[in-house]
């Protein structure tokens, strides 16, 4: 991927950053406005032009403003973001800091449910959790033997790309065939870091309008299962990666402490 000038850097981040909050094409006026870059509006355009040709990012209409591609936001998440440093305890109000002490006599089903909720309800996008099923009272890994959670599905329709249900109708067939999804993610996740799939990198097609940001979690040297957040491609990147950061190895520790794997 072509690396960037500082200026078209900072070009790339404020339009995908108001591409975000808004839903809408990004001028170079509101960038001259709202964002303080410091440029002339004539080198904004400009510069959004050379970023058009390069394919970070598009133009939907003639008369329109700009947006982002699937690599703008491939190269947002792996440059622009490298400047920031949140943690998912940024996002977390008193109530969640509790959750995990309040949780600790919860079956791991009703645990599961209460974190993909809790994801859910941070990020505002869909949450997913994937725990290892219990066979004649121990925990196997073998695949098959995993269950997912799924809850927040409903954002997606306070999302104004997703208000066409030609669009929502396949996303949410994706969603209730929950084991599908589940495979696709843990197959791509790691314990190493966060795995951030963007668009056309999502395999099944509904999910090419979406972001999957997820973190498998270990136990005893052995991965046991994964959380993620779904959610459209102008999802709030740095907030649902810190999030799931956070919230990852607490489970992996939640689990461990639990001995819910033998």
């Amino acid at each position: 991927m072509q690396i960037l000038t500082e200026r078209q850097e900072r070009i790339l981040d404020k339009t995908i950053l108001a591409h975000i909050d808004s839903a809408q094409p990004v001028g170079s006026r509101l960038l001259t406005e709202e964002y303080c870059l410091g440029y002339s509006p004539a080198t904004i355009r400009h510069e959004m032009g050379r970023l058009e040709e390069m394919g970070f990012l598009r133009q939907p209409h003639i008369s329109a403003g700009r947006v982002p591609t699937d690599d703008g936001y491939r190269y947002y998440v792996d440059y622009c973001l490298k400047h920031r440093d949140r943690t998912g305890r940024d996002y977390f109000d008193r109530e969640t800091c509790r959750f995990f002490d309040e949780s600790e006599d919860d079956e791991i089903d009703a645990f599961a449910e209460k974190v993909s909720a809790l994801i859910a309800s941070v990020a505002e996008e869909a949450g997913l959790v994937v725990v290892l099923k219990k066979k004649d009272g121990v925990r196997k890994r073998p695949s098959g033997l995993h269950k997912c959670f799924l809850r927040g599905t409903t954002y997606f329709l306070d999302k104004p790309e997703f208000h066409n249900v030609e669009k929502i109708r396949p996303l949410f067939r994706v969603f209730d065939q929950k084991d599908d999804l589940m495979d696709w993610i843990t197959q791509r996740t790691s314990a190493e870091k966060v795995v951030v799939t963007i668009g056309h990198e999502n395999e099944p097609e509904p999910l090419r309008d979406c972001s999957v940001v997820s973190m498998a979690y270990e136990f005893r040297n052995s991965r046991q299962g994964c959380i993620a957040v779904i959610g459209p491609r102008r999802m709030r990147y740095m907030k649902s990666i810190a999030l799931v950061a956070e919230m990852t190895p607490l489970v992996g520790q939640w689990i461990a402490k639990k001995e819910f794997v033998q």
